[in-house]
């Protein structure tokens, strides 16, 4: 006999609350039937199980078959499923079906409202990016580098996948709840009364509330959304608030610049412009202020207006933008008369130059000069003089020539503010003074080349050739391990970066060498790979584990 037809039939009958004797009054047989078909005993004809199978919905597959308890949790699954496909199709349709019969102004105020929204949102993705990145950053910094990049790359997509998802379903529910819902309200109260009202036009739907608001409508026919919404809600008004604290800081600073312009309109035509892309900048911050007040804060106000408002500064903002780049083009790029001050010294085999600047300009030029005398070295300090002052001398200690740099302006705001008005008065603007200064050493071939040699060994450089002589250049980072490769007059280095903490040291006491193009180590310790965003010699090291 078919146990699952008999353990079927006893919680059909269990189900629909129904005794034997009822069961088999229902089914035109005796209780003792009934009996004998649960205990397995005897089996229903075919006609008892067709009637069975359509008094209680049922498939005889399923009925002779199989468990009718996981048969009916699948069918409440592909329902469930079914209702989520169907109330996602018909949120389609009845905003397709919205959209058409809004009218012009309705269909423009629904676009903008949900650009302001797409802002905010990307907005909030970049400032919660970097607070993920910083904390994924403080936690995973002490794995290699190559582990560091893998895991952090991984978390970061799962975040953008999380946030789009999220997202997603905010501009959905907004959508609904600030246009659909009213949509579908009128449309419905349209549709239900047949007397004076039946001339209400849809196309006024929208005019009811000017305001932005998010509303969790608990009669929502859109089951798909549900789950999502009160955390969604809360999310996007947090973001809102961080970028309402960023607008007003970007506000006080933004007056602070419009003030500072004002008092320079007669210092220089370019500063009316100036003043007005600042006044004009402030009125757009001020007002997506009261935007986002009052969307966090469910207050009411005139978007017509605002949006008007913003509008008109914002074309304001080009104008002066305009007039900034035209006032541009008619100020004088001055070169800045240059001063060359001129050493000469003692050559020595163990002389060297010591590049001690922090100058962005690390490039020393190095020039061939047979006339010059080959005990006889001399050194070139182009500078501009309203805005630095540049002088080399060499230190007998250390037997290292140095070039001293006092710049008049880097740390004193007066001095820079004097220094560009009193050229921007006469309509000018220095241009050389970017460059700050220059280093040119001069010598017989001999040496230039011991030179070279002297101040490249133990240093992370550069060497080119030029048409008078040699270019080095001198990297801004200094690594703490730098192995060296003699070639010819001078020192090609390799610097080696340690991945951790502990790698550092232990690369210091390796040992370890460079042949000039890769990097010699102990391979059964370290782990180095050449950086692949780098076009010179630098590698990052790791110790192996269990070393």
């Amino acid at each position: 006999m078919n146990n699952n037809f008999a353990n079927n039939l006893k919680k059909i009958r269990k189900d629909h609350g129904l005794s034997q004797e009822q069961l088999a009054e229902e089914l035109g047989v005796s209780r003792q039937s009934i009996s004998k078909w649960e205990s397995s005993v005897s089996y229903p004809e075919m006609d008892k199980i067709i009637t069975i199978c359509k008094k209680y919905d049922i498939n005889i597959d399923d009925l002779l078959h199989r468990d009718i308890t996981e048969v009916k949790r699948e069918d409440d699954k592909t329902k469930k499923y079914n209702n989520y496909v169907n109330s996602f199709f018909k949120f389609i349709t009845d905003s397709i079906d919205m959209f058409i019969h809004l009218n012009l102004d309705s269909k423009l105020k629904c676009i903008f409202e949900n650009i302001f929204y797409i802002i905010v949102l990307v907005i909030g993705l970049f400032i919660s990016n970097s607070i993920i990145n910083t904390i994924i950053y403080k936690i995973f910094s002490v794995l290699p580098r190559k582990a560091y990049l893998i895991v952090s790359g991984i978390l970061s997509s799962l975040f953008l996948i999380v946030f789009i998802i999220i997202a997603g379903v905010i501009l959905i529910h907004l959508f609904k709840v600030r246009y659909l819902d009213y949509y579908n309200k009128v449309k419905n109260t349209k549709e239900n009364n047949e007397s004076d009202k039946d001339n209400i036009v849809v196309n006024t739907v929208l005019k009811e509330e000017n305001k932005i608001i998010i509303r969790d409508k608990k009669d929502s026919s859109y089951s798909f959304l549900k789950g999502f919404v009160d955390f969604v809600v809360l999310f996007i008004r947090i973001q809102a608030f961080f970028v309402f604290l960023g607008i007003v800081g970007l506000t006080i600073f933004g007056v602070f610049c419009t003030t500072l312009s004002l008092f320079h309109i007669t210092t220089h035509e370019i500063f009316i412009p100036i003043t007005i892309f600042g006044i004009s900048s402030v009125a757009m911050c001020i007002i997506v202020m009261f935007v986002l007040f009052g969307f966090i804060f469910n207050k009411a106000y005139n978007l017509n207006r605002l949006f008007l408002l913003f509008l008109i500064s914002l074309v304001v903002c080009g104008a002066s933008i305009a007039g900034i780049v035209m006032k541009s083009i008619s100020i004088e790029m001055y070169d800045l008369p240059t001063v060359t001050d001129t050493k000469e010294f003692d050559f020595n085999e163990s002389l060297k130059y010591l590049n001690n600047s922090s100058n962005s300009n690390r490039e020393v030029n190095y020039v061939i000069d047979n006339n010059i005398k080959k005990d006889k070295i001399v050194v070139d300090v182009s500078y501009t003089e309203d805005y630095i002052k540049a002088s080399s001398t060499v230190n007998i200690e250390t037997n290292e020539i140095e070039t001293y740099i006092y710049n008049f302006t880097e740390e004193d705001f007066i001095n820079q503010y004097n220094f560009l008005m009193k050229y921007l008065k006469d309509n000018k603007i220095p241009k050389n003074s970017l460059n700050g200064y220059s280093v040119t050493i001069k010598g017989n071939e001999s040496n230039i080349k011991t030179l070279i040699k002297n101040s490249t060994n133990k240093l992370y450089t550069k060497l080119d050739k030029t048409k008078d002589g040699y270019s080095l250049y001198y990297y801004r980072n200094y690594p703490r391990n730098i192995a060296c490769h003699l070639e010819d007059f001078y020192y090609n280095c390799a610097a080696i970066h340690g991945e951790r903490y502990n790698d550092i040291d232990a690369i210091a006491e390796a040992n370890m060498q460079f042949d000039g193009t890769k990097l010699i180590y102990d391979e059964t310790k370290f782990k180095c790979d050449k950086a692949q965003d780098r076009n010179d010699n630098y590698y990052y090291c790791t110790l192996k584990e269990g070393i």
